[in-house]
């Protein structure tokens, strides 16, 4: 009887002990690297509607930020509105499509979500843009470049001076004659940088497709250390 106890109670030790390893094991291969409540935490949820003429497949974040939700669907059915209205103008001979995904970057005060929305409506390519939310959860708002430029009153100086000269430098943009399209799209107008995300250590921009180079150089990113633009972020 003794030994009997003896030996379950071992055999408890050797199983505690190994849940101890699993645990650790666990915590190093299948977290982030970031501190637990650096995480944002959110869920993802899927919308899917095809027919004969389309198919629509959009990925999009829900998060535990109420009024970020109700912003991020508002655009999502707004993109998805869009599309659909165009389709009563075009063929049935063809089958169109809206694709959404997302990246989600995290400052200490403020979240960023990128969508990439990739459609085709009849074209001979596939139309590429970038929308992005950026969000304070501290005053639990969107932001936008307004608000950042209350920051920095010469931010779209700032913003326009290091953006031309980083793109311009580009070795891909180099070989084009054409500079206009770069002239007009850093021009330090808020239009050109509503396009931004909010990153740990630098500001970064999406230039959309035709807005400083041509069509085939695709989508452009320039990323801005917040010190070469005066931002306290």
């Amino acid at each position: 009887m003794k030994r009997r106890i003896i030996f379950i109670f071992l055999f408890l030790i050797v199983f505690i002990f190994i849940g101890i390893i699993s645990i650790k094991i666990k915590d190093s291969f299948g977290m982030p690297s970031a501190k637990k409540e650096d995480i944002l935490k959110y869920n993802i949820s899927q919308i899917v509607d095809s027919t004969e003429l389309f198919d629509i497949n959009v990925y999009l974040p829900v998060t535990q930020f109420d009024n970020l939700n109700v912003e991020i669907e508002h655009i999502i059915n707004e993109y998805i509105e869009d599309f659909k209205a165009q389709l009563i103008y075009l063929s049935t001979d063809k089958k169109y499509f809206l694709d959404i995904t997302f990246d989600v970057y995290q400052n200490k005060q403020y979240i960023s979500f990128l969508f990439n929305i990739k459609q085709n409506l009849g074209c001979l390519h596939d139309e590429n843009y970038i929308y992005t939310i950026n969000y304070d959860i501290k005053s639990n708002k969107v932001i936008k470049l307004e608000d950042l430029i209350l920051k920095n009153e010469n931010l779209l100086s700032d913003m326009s001076k290091f953006c031309y000269n980083a793109l311009v430098n580009k070795e891909e943009i180099k070989a084009e004659e054409n500079m206009e399209f770069i002239v007009d799209g850093t021009l330090p107008i808020i239009k050109n940088y509503e396009t931004f995300v909010i990153n740990q250590n630098t500001l970064d921009i999406y230039f959309g497709e035709y807005q400083v180079v041509p069509y085939y150089l695709g989508i452009q990113k320039v990323e801005i250390p917040y010190e070469q633009i005066n931002l306290n972020i």
